[in-house]
């Protein structure tokens, strides 16, 4: 399970989760509430198979300049304005 997803799941949780009773539900990172935690492994499995470990090394080293830069400009990461998406160098 991804910490994203552990976010959003409460522990060791098997069954689906009412939204009244998941505060999490909320949540604004984009996965919607009462997934299982075998819902949860097929959605990871995808997203793994998905890419290469190198793929997502290069991914990861991209977002983090991303972030650096948006950082020393004091500019939202996320949503990445169009504009600040034209100017890296």
């Amino acid at each position: 399970m991804t910490t994203l997803m552990t976010a959003v799941l409460p522990s060791g949780s098997a069954t689906p989760v009412p939204p009244s009773a998941d505060p999490s539900c909320e949540s604004s990172v984009g996965l919607p509430c009462g997934l299982t935690d075998a819902d949860v492994a097929r959605i990871t499995a995808a997203i793994s198979a998905a890419r290469t470990e190198s793929t997502r090394t290069v991914y990861g080293h991209a977002w983090r300049g991303w972030q650096r830069w948006c950082d020393s400009r004091g500019i939202a990461a996320l949503p990445g304005d169009p504009l600040a998406l034209c100017l890296p160098e």
